[in-house]
Order: structure tokens, then sequence, then C-alpha cells
């Protein structure tokens, strides 16, 4: 917005209200406008290449109320393995995902816990 375009919609307004709600084209002299780097990497992909062998991951979930299996979301816990370099893939030539939920008691006994074995793939046989 304009200067002007804010006085006409508030005509009492104050200087300070005035300067605070200027727009972008209207940058008072000796202001440096910076790039938006909203759609730029924070910073390059130095991770370790990932290890190609085969992994079983067990993901048990801890939770007082149990819910429908194909509700427990282990998507992001593997994407999250692959972005490690921990997985190569999540597909099944890399990985074999095991999901299981178990009761508890208190609120405070809830935790999801993930654990990774190196395999063979002779090892960990799809059922």
């Amino acid at each position: 917005m304009t200067r002007e375009q804010i006085q006409s919609k508030f005509p009492n307004a104050s200087e300070s209200f005035i300067r605070a709600n200027l727009g972008a084209d209207s940058v008072p002299p000796g202001a440096k406008l910076e790039r938006n780097l909203q759609h730029e990497p924070m910073a390059s992909d130095a991770r370790k290449a990932p290890d190609a062998r085969r992994r079983l991951v067990r993901i048990t979930s801890y939770r007082t109320l149990l819910c429908d299996e194909r509700n427990l979301a282990d998507k992001h816990f593997t994407d999250a393995l692959v972005r490690a370099g921990i997985l190569v893939d999540d597909s099944p030539r890399w990985a074999k995902i095991e999901v299981e939920q178990v009761k508890v008691e208190r609120r405070t006994q809830e935790r999801t816990e993930i654990e990774v074995y190196e395999c063979d793939p002779a090892e960990v046989q799809d059922r």
C-alpha cells in the first residue's frame, strides 16, 4: 500500500502506523531489500551415500488407545530413514517394513520405537 492509500482508508492514522504499514512499493530511502529465499534449498545435500544392503525396519507404536493398523502412519518414518541415508529406498527390494502396536496403561508410556537391522535378502522372507 502507498501512503495515500493508507491515509484514505485511515484518515486519523498516526505517522508510526503509516510507516509500519507501507508496502514494498514504497520502501524508505536507504533500505535494502533482500531476496526471498522461500523456494531455495537451505544447504547442499552432504549426507553420505546409503549402504546398499537390505534392511529390516520394525516400527512399534506404544499407545493407550489402539487404532486401525492401516492408520499407523509409517510412511514418514521410512522416508526419514531414506533421507538420512540409512535406507537406499523404502521399496520391498531394499526394506522390509514391519508395523506393530502395543497397548500401554498411561499416556506417559506412549512412544514409537524404530529398530533397523541389517540383513541379507535371503534372511528376511516377505510374508
